[in-house]
């Protein structure tokens, strides 16, 4: 399994979201972050120039299975092609997702996506 991370703009977001959706992704997280840049480029309000230093981006999380990654990640590509906008991705390996069931669950085993067997 791998976490893919894809760090986007917030006018981004929406198209992102429901590419993934139509491609069968099922479980997306997204968080508010601020990226901050020394390279920042100056901009002009109402006539005048100031430079921002950091600005709002979205972080987009999805958890696929090793034979989904680069269905999902034609996706993404797809998204910042046709939309042209900008992304930062990260693939990240993860080694065993433990589901923690909700109160009033507690007699069902957690079940493990990957790693092995239930705990009981």
């Amino acid at each position: 399994m791998k976490r893919i991370e894809i760090v986007v703009s917030t006018q981004a977001l929406g198209a992102l979201r429901d590419a993934l959706v139509a491609a069968g992704i099922a479980r997306i997280a997204h968080s508010q972050i601020m990226e901050t840049r020394d390279d920042a480029a100056p901009r002009i309000y109402r006539g005048t120039t100031y430079v921002v230093p950091s600005s709002a981006r979205v972080k987009v999380e999805v958890t696929v299975l090793e034979d989904q990654i680069a269905s999902t990640l034609h996706v993404v590509y797809g998204v910042a092609r046709t939309g042209g906008f900008e992304m930062d991705i990260t693939l990240v390996p993860i080694g065993r997702t433990i589901h923690v069931p909700a109160r009033g669950h507690e007699r069902e085993p957690v079940r493990l996506a990957a790693g092995g067997g239930n705990i009981a």
